[in-house]
């Protein structure tokens, strides 16, 4: 979805509707299980960062290419871990942001295999360097230093990949 502001720019949204259902618990987080980023599947609150949402984007990107072409489902198996509870959709997230071969075993619809190599391994690249920091920060890595808020990961930096480039 988008909008135009006042000044005529398109602003776009992404819209989560999982915020339309009432909730008697404050506790609960309205997430979309396949999509929700690493993080946020951890046990405890943690802030809502944006990187959170990249990181949901990019999944929706992956879903998109693994399941879907011509805009028809065709594989709708692939990813059944991401989908069946928190847990394992963390265990599956966490294999899958960490292992190249993870990402590569993806078998992308014919529509979206060019974008493996132009959107999806660099995103994810953004991701495994991130985490990977971040982990070793956590383990009191000397020398290692960590934006916990960006993890590396910049609006500029997606923006930069996701431009399009001509076909060869």
């Amino acid at each position: 979805m988008y909008y135009r502001s006042e000044d005529g720019t398109i602003v776009g949204v992404l819209g989560d509707f999982d915020l339309s259902v009432h909730w008697s618990s404050q506790d609960r987080r309205t997430r979309t299980l396949p999509f929700t980023a690493l993080e946020l599947l951890r046990a405890g609150r943690r802030p809502h960062l944006y990187r959170h949402d990249v990181e949901s984007l990019f999944h929706v990107l992956v879903w998109i290419a693994a399941r879907f072409n011509d805009g028809k489902e065709v594989n709708p198996d692939a990813l059944r871990g991401w989908c069946k509870n928190a847990k394992s959709s963390m265990l599956t997230k966490a294999v899958f942001t960490s292992e190249i071969g993870v990402l590569k075993s993806i078998v992308l619809t014919t529509q979206f295999q060019p974008l493996f190599e132009t959107w999806l391994k660099p995103i994810w690249m953004l991701f495994l360097h991130g985490y990977w920091n971040l982990n070793l920060s956590n383990a009191g890595t000397p020398g290692v230093v960590v934006d916990h808020e960006t993890l590396g990961i910049t609006f500029e930096k997606v923006i930069e990949i996701l431009k399009p480039r001509a076909m060869t």
